[in-house]
């Protein structure tokens, strides 16, 4: 027999990537991400192929993700990866005469104006706008030509006063005099409109004529994004204040090619009579294509045990002890047909189904046979996870009709026999949890005893449930 229990080294507190035997996971705790946008989680084992963990697709909170493995491959170095934007910006800082340094960790570069016109306070990028006819910007490298940017902004005013106060949200520049921009501008009735521009040698034309989007109002924010790839360019802006449709404008042209940097800017039009400085806050910078790997680690999951997992219910893993497997089969899906006058018949071909066989488990006490009987009653694919060097035949399988009988009279050793068909591997939607609702409704009478025990949803989520939680009454 091939004995039960957990495997692997014991997890080290702190550590971004270790294996924790009670479930057979390999956890990732990855912090100092952005809450922004959705990062993605992946393995591999050559560093060629990467696969998405399941579950690893995850917008991080306070700046954290925490994504659980259960396929990982055991015995061999499983190198994981946080995929993630290109450049983060939520503007916790505060700095004076400068944009200083991105969340990401890329420098700004401002012009325009004096340099106390650039700084951030009270969790935005600000830039001061007392002069008229003078473009403040704050550009940052990204080391790509083809970008998805967005950005937040806000004006301290609800329409300009006479003449316009234009913003572009920049993208494939080279400098502050050439690149393609999103064009924001509000007018003396508060009219905001959209358009494309782009700026070649410090020389601005449009490329998609301005539509309007909406009526600014004193302190609404707004989200501008801007698209660049190859020869074809998007633009959308929405009102987040008013909660307003997205307006989105589309084109193509082929004038600028090269350019890594992306950035905000703002300028008053020669005329504008607005109380100065308008002082123009932006928030949320972030350029989510192309992405870039945040984080890479690896770690050597050992396991000596077979597993039984349930990628749907993973409370209900458990290392069993395999008693005996049968043969392995693979079932014929070909078709031999007899034709009258020819000796020999025709063959219509078809791949082989997948493998068969028959697992038998071994279960030393009543608790034991529980556990697994729970498992079985769930009716998930399960995933049949073993050493590498233990010839019990393993994968995702369907699990039959299944019989239990006693290994000897009045004893409570059983054995479970599980016909096993090999199965394609569950659906990316399937991501499993550790609790069920019905496991806390089992647990705890009132939500008060809820918050007693787990104070916040975190802690929540760290609960594993009870085996019998499959069975609803």
């Amino acid at each position: 027999p091939v004995p039960a229990g957990p495997g692997g080294p014991p997890p080290v507190p702190g550590d971004p990537i270790y294996y924790d035997p009670v479930l057979s996971r390999v956890r990732i705790t990855i912090d100092g991400l952005s809450d922004l946008t959705p990062v993605t989680v992946q393995r591999s084992t050559n560093q060629v192929t990467w696969t998405t963990v399941r579950g690893g697709v995850v917008t991080p909170s306070g700046g954290a993700i925490r994504v659980d493995d259960y396929e990982f491959v055991p015995g061999i170095t499983n190198h994981y990866r946080v995929v993630g934007p290109a450049l983060w910006d939520a503007f916790g800082r505060t700095v004076a005469s400068s944009w200083d340094t991105a969340d990401s960790g890329q420098a700004y570069t401002t012009a325009g104006g004096a340099a106390s016109d650039h700084s951030v306070s009270g969790g935005t990028g600000r830039q001061s706008l007392g002069t008229v006819n003078v473009e403040r910007s704050a550009l940052v490298d990204v080391a790509a030509t083809d970008v998805h940017v967005q950005a937040d902004f806000q004006l301290p005013v609800g329409a300009a006063v006479g003449a316009p106060i234009r913003l572009r949200l920049n993208g494939r520049a080279a400098d502050a005099a050439n690149g393609y921009l999103a064009l924001v501008e509000v007018d003396t009735s508060a009219v905001t409109r959209l358009a494309i521009q782009k700026r070649v040698a410090g020389t601005i034309s449009t490329v998609v004529s301005s539509v309007v989007a909406g009526s600014n109002a004193s302190g609404n924010w707004w989200r501008v994004t801007l698209d660049c790839a190859g020869s074809t360019l998007a633009a959308t802006l929405r009102n987040l204040s008013a909660g307003g449709a997205t307006t989105t404008l589309t084109g193509t042209d082929a004038a600028i090619t090269a350019g890594t940097l992306v950035g905000p800017s703002s300028v008053l039009v020669a005329g504008n009579t607005n109380t100065l400085p308008v002082v123009v806050q932006w928030d949320n910078l972030v350029v989510t294509s192309p992405e870039q790997v945040i984080y890479a680690g690896s770690i050597t999951p050992v396991i000596d045990k077979v597993w039984l997992k349930s990628l749907a219910r993973p409370f209900l893993n458990r290392a069993v002890v395999v008693q005996d497997y049968s043969d392995v089969e693979r079932p014929s899906r070909a078709g031999v047909f007899e034709v009258i006058g020819r000796s020999y018949p025709v063959a219509v071909n078809d791949v082989r189904s997948s493998r068969r066989w028959q697992l038998d488990l071994l279960t030393g006490t009543a608790a034991e046979a529980a556990d697994v009987d729970m498992l079985l009653a769930s009716g998930d694919t399960l995933l049949v996870q073993v050493p590498p060097d233990c010839d019990v035949p393993g994968g995702y399988v369907s699990v039959g009709d299944t019989s239990v009988r006693r290994t000897a009279r009045r004893t409570v050793r059983r054995i479970a026999s599980l016909p096993c068909t090999e199965v394609a591997a569950p659906g990316p939607d399937v991501v499993g949890a550790t609790v069920t609702w019905q496991g806390v409704l089992n647990a705890y009478a009132t939500w008060a005893d809820v918050i007693a025990a787990h104070p916040t949803w975190a802690d929540l989520l760290e609960l594993i449930g009870d085996p019998t939680d499959v069975i609803v009454p």
